[in-house]
């Protein structure tokens, strides 16, 4: 069984001053305890993110140019490798351009409280006059501190047995 949570982070880089930025470069190393799944862009307005990709353990994003006022919305989705007990973690994200080799960063902390799921299957055959119905009762539970969300269960019935009904 693998236990972990996803997050999502939003990064939106913008242009607040009165020239144009060019040779804009973001990158968004996660912390010890995240990994990264993929990064993307969700809103460039202009056309102007020319590239991104998964560097390392984060994202790096390449924008040609930010004009005055305008802004780019990016994303990273992580997720956590982490077991033990709720912990805080600190993600941070950096941006520099051309015009200001000053690398600017901001951060956001996000707690990671884990879920441990369980599950049990018990089985009680009842026999009828016509047909051998077999019983299957599946208990999932959440043993640990975290809500469990979107939680899928399937189950493979052996060769020979039909579905009848399901509750």
């Amino acid at each position: 069984t693998t236990n972990y949570t996803v997050f999502f982070f939003l990064v939106t880089v913008g242009n607040t001053d009165l020239g144009n930025a060019t040779t804009v470069t973001v990158g968004d190393v996660l912390p010890v305890g995240l990994d990264v799944v993929d990064v993307g862009v969700v809103s460039d307005p202009n056309g102007v993110v020319t590239d991104w990709a998964v560097v390392g353990n984060g994202g790096q994003w390449n924008i040609s140019r930010l004009n005055s006022g305008e802004s780019v919305l990016l994303w990273i989705t992580a997720r956590t490798n982490v077991t033990v007990a709720p912990v805080n973690l600190t993600n941070r994200v950096n941006t520099s351009c051309y015009e200001n080799k000053t690398v600017v960063e901001n951060e956001t902390n996000v707690t990671v409280v884990p879920v441990v799921l369980t599950i049990n299957k018990t089985a009680v055959p009842n026999v009828t006059a016509n047909n051998n119905v077999d019983k299957f009762t599946i208990t999932v539970g959440n043993a640990d501190l975290g809500n469990a969300t979107n939680v899928t269960v399937g189950d493979v019935l052996p060769v020979g047995l039909d579905v009848v009904d399901v509750g």
